[in-house]
């Protein structure tokens, strides 16, 4: 394992800095291209998957698609040893909170099992997973750190996972209507509101919270509809994301 940060970063193929997240908080993810269940709803009309934009933007760049393959590759060589420098990297360079998966998800049990080892690993970083594997989590054999929230995500837009995993993620297409939670309270669902602060996170650690069901992010980039109504929030009970 490295002991530097260079090193680190050089190990595990380099980590991830979207201009939405807050600041100091990186992420790591690869390729739509090598997402497992993602591919297969990308061809489905009505779903998230087929939205994704894993596909648009910057993501369309070559320098991009290198530095994600790299990632996975980096991965794939030596999981055991990636875990080491990934915690190390974590502690140093984004100790208080990190997320999985900006693009992609989770391949299998393996790869889970070793994401929540560098949960165990770096206890005091909140870690946030997205993802639409459902059955993989579910099924996972054993404990999940306290510090890991994983949202099980809907398949479809304006629609619930197929999942009572505890902590969820939804798509909507207006703003200020959330997906509510299954539970029919809204109080259990959270919408986004990067949308009005220029697409960004801001103060908000929502994703993060585990007491926080659902989060309900607005539909945007390609299939978005032309916002008609004034994008103002108006969730009575989102106190854990402040406009």
């Amino acid at each position: 394992m490295q002991r530097n940060i260079p090193g680190a970063m050089a190990a595990v193929g380099g980590l991830g800095s979207e201009s939405k997240m807050p600041h100091g908080v990186l992420s790591w993810g690869f390729s739509r291209e090598h997402c497992i269940r993602g591919r297969e709803l990308a061809k489905k009309m009505g779903t998230i998957c087929r939205v994704c934009y894993g596909g648009t933007g910057n993501f369309r760049f070559a320098n991009v698609k290198a530095a994600q393959e790299r990632r996975l590759n980096a991965y794939l060589d030596d999981p055991e040893e990636w875990a080491g420098n990934m915690a190390y990297l974590i502690r140093h360079v984004s100790p208080d909170y990190f997320r999985w998966f900006s693009v992609g998800d989770l391949r299998d049990e393996l790869m889970l099992a070793v994401i929540a080892d560098v949960a165990k690993h770096t206890r005091k970083t909140k870690h946030w997973l997205p993802t639409h594997e459902a059955e993989l989590v579910e099924n996972f054999g054993q404990k999940l750190p306290g510090n890991l929230v994983i949202r099980v995500s809907a398949d479809y837009i304006e629609d619930w996972p197929d999942s009572d995993w505890p902590t969820q993620h939804t798509v909507h297409r207006w703003p200020g209507e959330p997906v509510p939670a299954r539970s029919g309270d809204r109080r259990h669902s959270v919408e986004c509101l990067s949308y009005t602060r220029g697409n960004n996170c801001g103060s908000c650690r929502a994703c993060w919270e585990p007491r926080v069901r659902n989060t309900s992010l607005l539909l945007h980039g390609p299939g978005a509809p032309k916002h008609k109504k004034k994008l103002l929030p108006v969730h009575p009970n989102n106190h854990f994301c402040e406009a």
